[in-house]
């Protein structure tokens, strides 16, 4: 069985209905609809008669909660079998259910798989794939979308999306890569595989950068690197990052300076509190 993770947004669900597919034996979508005053606001027609489809409403904000959300309506309905996560303006290729579990055949001894999303503008590549399998490590979970994730149901028994980190949190990004390296720091295997199982349009938030060396840009770097990397690595980084660019901020800010920012930003991710 896959098991379909779909977070939504406000009226981002609306398009749910249409880029579902038809209801088939072996796959379930559970929707985390979030969004203010969502208990008032109806469910989209082609949603609310699905049986293949369970749906939960939350109050709020945060991409991480909402994902956590998600994951909590699946096991309440102790689902099994594999998990996808995607978002509300994915779209599911033809047979993605069965190129997930395919790939998990031959991979047996994979816990999660990250495959490959195929961009909806065709002359823009979402990504540049490797053309092979490999197995990820923590040296490359940061170049990971969460769309592009699956996995076994048991993997989410031990590990949650921190909702400290992910849009309309305090840390706007990163939620996916603290997820992938709590799931290696948990002993899971994590292969990628050279398959596209979605598509999704080519401009993402995550893809937008402004102004890389504020102090803000960099507290978040900073932050968001502690908590992913712990802090001996990300200490690391953050010296072998002030260096590598220094070229590139040095009409800005010193050195020092830039390392300050980024120490904040681990001073300030600790004093918030996850979940």
């Amino acid at each position: 069985m896959i098991n379909v993770l779909i977070c939504a947004f406000q009226s981002g669900i609306n398009g749910l209905a249409s880029s579902i597919p038809e209801p088939k034996d072996t796959v379930n979508y559970f929707i985390s609809w979030q969004g203010e005053n969502i208990a008032s606001l109806p469910v989209p027609p082609g949603l609310a008669n699905r049986s293949d489809v369970k749906l939960s409403r939350l109050e709020g904000k945060g991409l991480s909660r909402n994902r956590n959300n998600c994951i909590k309506i699946a096991k309440e309905y102790q689902a099994d079998g594999y998990f996808l996560i995607a978002d509300e303006d994915v779209d599911f290729l033809d047979g993605f259910e069965n190129q997930i579990e395919n790939a998990f055949a031959t991979h047996s001894d994979a816990d999660l798989l990250c495959f490959q999303v195929k961009s909806k503008e065709e002359n823009h590549p979402f990504k540049n794939y490797p053309l092979k399998s490999h197995p990820v490590s923590l040296k490359s979970i940061d170049r990971i979308s969460s769309i592009e994730i699956a996995g076994k149901m048991e993997v989410l028994d031990q590990v949650r999306f921190d909702e400290r980190l992910g849009l309309g949190a305090d840390f706007p990004s990163g939620e996916e890569t603290a997820f992938l390296a709590d799931c290696i720091r948990s002993g899971k295997r994590i292969i990628y595989c050279p398959v596209a199982i979605v598509s999704h349009p080519f401009e993402t938030s995550g893809k937008r950068r402004v102004n890389m060396f504020s102090d803000q840009a960099l507290q978040l770097v900073g932050g968001r690197s502690y908590r992913i990397y712990g802090p001996k690595i990300s200490q690391v980084f953050f010296f072998y990052s002030a260096i590598k660019n220094f070229g590139k901020y040095r009409g800005t800010r010193s050195f020092f300076s830039y390392l300050k920012q980024l120490h904040l930003g681990v001073r300030k991710f600790k004093n918030l509190k996850n979940g």
